[in-house]
C-alpha cells in the first residue's frame, strides 16, 4: 500500500503515541486497540511481523490462537513456559517502567552444542519475522556473542519493548575472545534489569550511557559465565535434553512450522494491553499493585544475599502470569481453560525454577536451605499437654516420645521457676532423626529440580550452624557445642534414655510458619495455662517414669546451652 505523506513515521519500535492513544510499531505494520495497521511503521528495519492469512477475520481468533498455544507448550511446560513470559514480559516494560515495576526479565538458556538453545529463543522468545517461507530476516533481531562489544548497545536499543536475543555464547578458550562474550553478557543482563543502557568500559558508547532500555533478553549458551552479580538478575534453564525429549521437541517443531501462532497470539496480546491503557491508567495502576503484592511474597522464598533480586524475578514471573489470565478471560479463553489449575501450576513452575536458578548462583548450602524448608512440614512436634495434674508438675509430657521427631518447650525459663519479662522458647529435635530426613529431602530436591552443581550429603554439625539451622554455643576453645543430650522414650516398654538433640534456630524467618503453628496449637490446648498457677516444688518423683531429678539436670543442661549462645532465642 502506497504510503501518504502525512502519515507519520516513528522512530522507533515498540510502543508509540498517536493521538493520546498508545499503539505498538514495528518496521512494517503498527497494532492498535482495533486490528493491524500497514501505513503506519517504524523507521527500524528488520523486524517485520508475520500475521495467519486470516488475523482479525475471526471474532474468536484471540481465543483460539491463546488455547492453541497453550496446548502445545503444555507438551515441554518446563522449558517453553518460561520462555513465552520473557516475551509477554517484554511489552509490559515500556508501559510500567515510569513506576518502576518492568519486569524486565532475562533468561539464561544453557545447553550443550546442538541442544535446541537457538531454536528455543528464536521460536518461543520473538514473535517477529517469523515467515516460515522467507527466514532471510529471522537473524535480524539475534546478536551473536562473538560480535564486538562495541556494537552491543545500538543493537540492544533497537530492541524496544520486545526481547535481545544474545546467543551463542561459547566456551572461548583464547582470553581476548572470553573476556569479549563475558562483556556483551554482563552489559545485556544489567541494562535489560535497571532499564537502561550500562557501561561497556569504552568511551565509543558514552552517547548511549544512561539511555533507556525496555527489552526482555535470552542468553543462550554452552556455558554463561559472568558477574555473580549479575547472574542474580536472571532466571536460569538448562535444555540439554530439549532436543532428546520427544514431547518437547515435538511441541518446539510445531512452532516452527506455524510461527503465526506465536505471532497472531502476541498481536492480540498488544491489542489487548492497547484496549487497556485507552481506558486510562486503572490498568497500570492495578499491575503495581499486583507486583508489590507479589514481592512480598516472594521475598519469603529465598535466603542469602541475593534473595532480594531473586525475588524481583519471582514477583515478575507471577506479574505475568497474572495478566496471562487478565488475557483469557478478556479473550474467552478461560470459558475453556481451568484459569485457577493454569495460575497455580505456573506459579510452581516459576518457584521451582526461580529455586534452580537459586541454587545456581549461591552455594550448595541452598540446597541444604531449601530441603530444610521442606522437612520443617514433615517434622513430628510435641507439645507438652497436662503438664499439672492436681497442682503438681509432672515431667512426663516433656520426655520425646517414640513417635515425636522432636518437642517444643514454650519457655525454659517459667519451666524452672525463672521469672523474666522476655519469654526463651527452645524448640529441641533429635539429631538423628534431623539428618536422616535431611538427607533424603536433599536427594529428592535435588531430582525435582535438576541441580547439576556441586552436592555434598554429608550433614555434618557445623554445616547446619553455618547454615543458620541450629544453635551453636562457643566453647572456650573457640570450637562450637551443637549437641544437647535430651531424655526419650526407647519404644514402648517405657524405659527412658537421652540421646543427642539440636536446638533449632527459632526466630529465624524459615521458621516462622512452624512456629506459629506451634504457638496456635499451645492456646488451642491451654498450655499457657500454668503460666499463672504457682510453680509447685512438691513433685511426686515415685509416680514419674523418669523423675524429676534426672529431667531437671537435662533441663540445666539446655538452659546453660541458651545462655551461652547470649540468648539469641529471646523473642
Amino acid at each position: 500500500m502506497k504510503r501518504e505523506e502525512n502519515i507519520p513515521t516513528f522512530e522507533h519500535i515498540g510502543w508509540n503515541r498517536v493521538e493520546d492513544a498508545s499503539v505498538f510499531c514495528v518496521s512494517n505494520c503498527c497494532i492498535t486497540a482495533t486490528g493491524v495497521d500497514y501505513i503506519w511503521v517504524a523507521k527500524t528495519k528488520g523486524f517485520n511481523l508475520y500475521l495467519s492469512e486470516f488475523f482479525g477475520k475471526d471474532p474468536e481468533g484471540a481465543k483460539k490462537r491463546y488455547l492453541e498455544l497453550a496446548l502445545i507448550l503444555d507438551r515441554g511446560r518446563d522449558i517453553l513456559w518460561p520462555i513465552l513470559w520473557t516475551t509477554v514480559a517484554a511489552p509490559l516494560n515500556g508501559i510500567l517502567r515510569k513506576k518502576n515495576h518492568s519486569p524486565a526479565l532475562t533468561a539464561i538458556i544453557e545447553g550443550e552444542p546442538g541442544s535446541g538453545k537457538s531454536s528455543l529463543a528464536i521460536t518461543v522468545g520473538s514473535f517477529l519475522n517469523k515467515n516460515a517461507e522467507d527466514f532471510s530476516q529471522e537473524g535480524n533481531n539475534v546478536f551473536y556473542a562473538f560480535n564486538k562489544a562495541k556494537y552491543l548497545p545500538p543493537a540492544l536499543m533497537e530492541h524496544r519493548d520486545i526481547n535481545f536475543i544474545l546467543d551463542d555464547v561459547k566456551r572461548e578458550h583464547v582470553s581476548g575472545q572470553r573476556y569479549n562474550n563475558d562483556t556483551c553478557v554482563d552489559v545485556c543482563i544489567r541494562s535489560v534489569y535497571e532499564q537502561r543502557l550500562v557501561e561497556v568500559f569504552t568511551k565509543v558508547q558514552e552517547p548511549f550511557l544512561g539511555q533507556p532500555v525496555t527489552a526482555g533478553a535470552i542468553i543462550t549458551g554452552e556455558e554463561i559465565r559472568t558477574y555473580k552479580s549479575s547472574l542474580e538478575r536472571c532466571f536460569y534453564l538448562k535444555v540439554d535434553d530439549l532436543v532428546n525429549d520427544p514431547t518437547s521437541s515435538r511441541a518446539l517443531k510445531k512452532l516452527q512450522d506455524n510461527p503465526y501462532i506465536l505471532s497472531d497470539f502476541m498481536t492480540y496480546y498488544i491489542m489487548f494491553l492497547c484496549s487497556k491503557l485507552k481506558k486510562g491508567e486503572d490498568y497500570i495502576i492495578e499491575l503495581t499493585e499486583a507486583k508489590d503484592k507479589f514481592w512480598e511474597e516472594s521475598k519469603e522464598v529465598f535466603y542469602g544475599t541475593s534473595a532480594s533480586r531473586l525475588a524481583k524475578t519471582l514477583s515478575s514471573m507471577k506479574l505475568v502470569i497474572k495478566v496471562l489470565a487478565d488475557f483469557a478471560h478478556d479473550c474467552g479463553a478461560d470459558r475453556s481453560m481451568d484459569m485457577k489449575d493454569f495460575v497455580e501450576k505456573n506459579t510452581k513452575l516459576a518457584v521451582e525454577v526461580m529455586k534452580r536458578t537459586e541454587q545456581r548462583v549461591e552455594n550448595e548450602d541452598v540446597v541444604l536451605l531449601n530441603a530444610f524448608q521442606e522437612v520443617l512440614k514433615e517434622l513430628s512436634i510435641q507439645i507438652p499437654d497436662d503438664i499439672y495434674w492436681e497442682g503438681t508438675l509432672q515431667v512426663e509430657p516433656y520426655i520425646i516420645r517414640n513417635n515425636q521427631d522432636g518437642i517444643w518447650i514454650p519457655d525454659i525459663n517459667r519451666f524452672r521457676g525463672i521469672r523474666t519479662e522476655s519469654e526463651c522458647p527452645v524448640l529441641i529435635c533429635r539429631q538423628d532423626r534431623l539428618e536422616t530426613k535431611l538427607i533424603s529431602m536433599i536427594i529428592k530436591q535435588v531430582n525435582q529440580r535438576r541441580y547439576s552443581g556441586p552436592l555434598d550429603l554429608k550433614i555434618t554439625n557445623t554445616r547446619l550452624r553455618n547454615a543458620g539451622i541450629i544453635y551453636g554455643a562457643l566453647r572456650s576453645d573457640s570450637t562450637y557445642n551443637n549437641v544437647i543430650p535430651y531424655p526419650y522414650y526407647i519404644g514402648w516398654e517405657g524405659k527412658v534414655e537421652e540421646c543427642n538433640c539440636f536446638c533449632l534456630v527459632y526466630n529465624s524467618r524459615i521458621m516462622k510458619s512452624l512456629v506459629d503453628s506451634l504457638r496456635k496449637q499451645a492456646e488451642q490446648k491451654g498450655i499457657e495455662d500454668y503460666y499463672e498457677l504457682p510453680l509447685q516444688r512438691q513433685y511426686d518423683l515415685e509416680s514419674c517414669i523418669y523423675g524429676w531429678r534426672e529431667f531437671g539436670s537435662s533441663v540445666r543442661k539446655i538452659d546453660e546451652f541458651m545462655k551461652k549462645v547470649k540468648g539469641i532465642n529471646e523473642v
